[in-house]
């Protein structure tokens, strides 16, 4: 009888089964979004700002160089700041599909396309794990365990974000390099490299976030290089030598890596010297002390890099704050506003919350009480080909916790580990490890009912998420036909950025702020826009006369709302008086000199800067009225 050979090659007789349960997972974890995602109407914020530039793609218009209308008066310069590479691939992919499917609205086809294109993230797991372990057994149970867990389609239901794109693109990357690194044939070793910085590379180019994780994974080739260890050190700076020729030629080519001086960061510097350091130890005999050594000038350089060249560390600047901040308040958002600079208050919300006790136990307990014995055996058998996702699960796993929605990076490898806890439970039978498959039942009855679980517990997420799950409803629906009755296309609106978004793609008037805070000098004008507000009217129209608005959008939460999600919260304006702008706004509009108020809604009012501007409408609503709020501000 021949004997089995030991390793992770496919038998040519299994392979198109494996295949053939790879995609039915696939079309599993699609099918599972779909159901969730809903109409795909109305999107909110930054997901609604970007969606117009996937619309203006799928219509045929130009995209301008600077965009006045997403930024007024200055506008935006789009290319410079937004990756269109998502909303480029629905735009043109819609034009080339849609006479197939006899041209269905746009936002149902963006609706598939998100939910399709993201679950191939199921197939470059299924290809990681593979090559992490070597068994497409492990692969397939891994492509299980993410399918069916929360954290694969919650954030993506009823959303367009970058994320949905750019990961897949990520995650074969780090399949390929990992493909790469297990190969002994040599041609097809460095062919994978290359393959995995082209994939690597398609995510710099769609998602703002891609640099973070390319930082992590060039931080694990910095250490296996000083260390000699798990990999060998000729084989690792070479292939990575390759990984970086499609990064390094993004770097200089893409337009908006181009305008964030990508090609300087302190990622891109690390990279050049742990190249050099790679090679320099591949032909000189070098002690791990001396790698170390050799590794310290990089620190000094980077430092003057940023000093000269403060465009990416500017850009990012917010996302380094907020986590520093967090780690100082890591129980939550202080009391005192002023004890955190405005970047880090702007932002410390929504998807940037910190992952509560409850969304944990939710998303991520049982899928981490599978990973856990997977993650244990990798170590105790030394398994070098999943110390990379280990190193990277290891970090992902504090920083998911500061940032919520990174869970969607440490699912990915949570989930890996879990599918090889499976795999291991059937080889060795153990009875302990065969109670592991009540896990992923468990995780497949709470997806069967997560739209009850979710309502159920829907308040718990709320207070943790530092943010409200308001349906404007027939509420934004009035207002948005108030604005296109009473406001002439040309004229600007200044509102609350998430709001304006909203405006800019659903209303089509021009917007003073909008939700892109990668932008240093957006954020600077957010904080002095929303700062105004609270000040004095003659002080506020002395101010805002730069921005140039025609009409203001203002919402009863301006005022009635002074928890730590709050505007007040995010200017530092807890205390008010009552000669502030913002306390005439919602309870004695009559007395404004320069402003009129046109229409109102339950909780919205549109105020025009024209006192001659003609009133439609201002049916009661008691968030407006004096006599209800005694303790009004002092």
């Amino acid at each position: 009888m021949r004997r089995k050979k030991k390793g992770g090659k496919l038998p040519k007789r299994a392979l198109p089964l494996y295949v053939l349960a790879a995609l039915a997972l696939f079309a599993l974890n699609s099918y599972i979004k779909l159901n969730y995602f809903g109409n795909a109407e109305l999107f909110y914020s930054d997901a609604a700002f970007r969606y117009r530039y996937a619309r203006e793609f799928a219509y045929g218009r130009e995209i301008p160089e600077i965009d006045l209308r997403a930024q007024y008066p200055e506008g935006l310069k789009v290319r410079s700041l937004i990756h269109l590479t998502m909303d480029a691939c629905i735009g043109y992919s819609y034009r080339l599909l849609a006479p197939l499917f006899r041209y269905p609205p746009f936002h149902i086809y963006v609706k598939y396309f998100v939910s399709i294109f993201s679950s191939l993230l199921v197939l470059g797991l299924f290809l990681l794990t593979l090559a992490a372990f070597g068994s497409p057994t492990a692969a397939l149970l891994a492509a299980l365990v993410y399918s069916v867990g929360v954290p694969s389609y919650w954030r993506v239901t009823g959303n367009y974000l970058r994320e949905e794109f750019a990961m897949p693109f990520l995650i074969f990357a780090l399949a390929l390099f990992l493909s790469g690194l297990r190969s002994r044939a040599r041609k097809r070793s460095l062919t994978l490299a290359l393959l995995s910085g082209l994939c690597f590379s398609a995510g710099l180019i769609s998602w703002h976030l891609s640099p973070f994780f390319l930082a992590l994974f060039v931080f694990f080739v910095a250490l296996d290089i000083i260390l000699d260890y798990p990999f060998d050190v000729r084989q690792i700076a070479t292939l990575f030598s390759l990984f970086l020729i499609p990064v390094f030629l993004a770097s200089v080519l893409w337009p908006t890596l181009r305008a964030k001086s990508f090609l300087l960061s302190n990622t891109m510097l690390l990279s050049y010297w742990t190249i050099a350091l790679g090679l320099i130890s591949s032909r000189v005999n070098l002690s791990r002390r001396w790698r170390a050594l050799l590794f310290l000038p990089v620190l000094p350089l980077m430092a003057l890099i940023t000093r000269l060249s403060p465009t990416n560390s500017r850009e990012f600047s917010h996302v380094f704050h907020l986590l520093l901040y967090k780690a100082l308040y890591f129980t939550g958002k202080p009391a005192d506003p002023s004890r955190i600079p405005f970047d880090v208050r702007a932002i410390w919300k929504g998807p940037f919350s910190s992952t509560g006790p409850f969304t944990f136990a939710f998303a991520d307990l049982l899928p981490l009480l599978l990973a856990l014995p997977g993650a244990i055996i990798a170590l105790r058998n030394k398994i070098k080909t999943a110390y990379l996702p280990l190193f990277l699960a290891l970090f992902f796993f504090p920083l998911s916790l500061l940032v919520m929605r990174l869970d969607a990076f440490f699912f990915v490898f949570l989930s890996l580990f879990g599918g090889f806890a499976l795999y291991r439970s059937l080889r060795t039978r153990s009875r302990w490890l065969l109670a592991l498959y009540l896990i992923p039942l468990l995780m497949i009855g709470q997806t069967a009912h997560y739209r009850k679980l979710f309502d159920k517990f829907r308040s718990r997420f709320q207070k943790e998420w530092m943010g409200k799950f308001t349906a404007y409803g027939s509420d934004w629906e009035r207002i948005t036909m108030a604005i296109k009755n009473a406001v002439p296309d040309s004229c600007a609106i200044l509102a609350a950025p998430d709001i304006s978004a909203m405006v800019l793609t659903y209303v089509d008037r021009p917007i003073i702020l909008h939700p892109i805070y990668e932008s240093y000098w957006l954020r600077c004008k957010v904080e002095d826009a929303e700062t105004l507000l609270y000040k004095t009217e003659g002080e506020f129209l002395q101010g805002i006369g730069k921005y140039r608005p025609a009409y203001l959008l203002y919402q009863e939460k301006f005022l009635l709302d002074s928890s730590r999600e709050s505007i007040r919260y995010q200017v530092n304006r807890l205390k008010l008086r009552k000669n502030s702008l913002v306390y005439y706004l919602n309870f004695h509009p009559e007395s404004l000199r320069a402003l009129r108020l046109v229409y109102q809604t339950n909780t919205f009012r549109l105020y025009a800067f024209d006192t001659a501007a003609v009133a439609l409408g201002t049916p009661y609503s008691p968030f407006f009225d004096p006599g209800l709020f005694p303790q009004n501000p002092d």
